[in-house]
């Protein structure tokens, strides 16, 4: 809210959660995204997936995970494995 720059439909912009641990290091993944408009809410934009990188659900504590945060990692996950099988690995 208090950046100097809106963001608009086709922007892209990366998104990268990471981990540190001290004593032991860390990891941080990156994805591309852009912005579309949100086909169910109009005046909203959704956030697209450009990139895809592969999430080890291991790593996951399922019991800390909401509904719409199981849902959306099931979207992605089909997301990967589909642009996988189009266009390798």
């Amino acid at each position: 809210p208090n950046g100097a720059v809106k963001l608009e439909e086709g922007h892209v912009f990366s998104i990268e959660p990471g981990v540190y641990l001290p004593e032991f290091g860390g990891v941080r993944i990156e994805n591309l995204v852009t912005l579309a408009p949100a086909p169910d809410a109009p005046g909203f934009m959704d956030v697209v997936p450009l990139t895809s990188s592969l999430f080890d659900e291991r790593l996951f504590d399922q019991a800390l995970l909401t509904e719409g945060e199981r849902a959306w990692l099931a979207k992605y996950a089909r997301m990967r494995a589909e642009r996988v099988a189009t266009y390798g690995a």
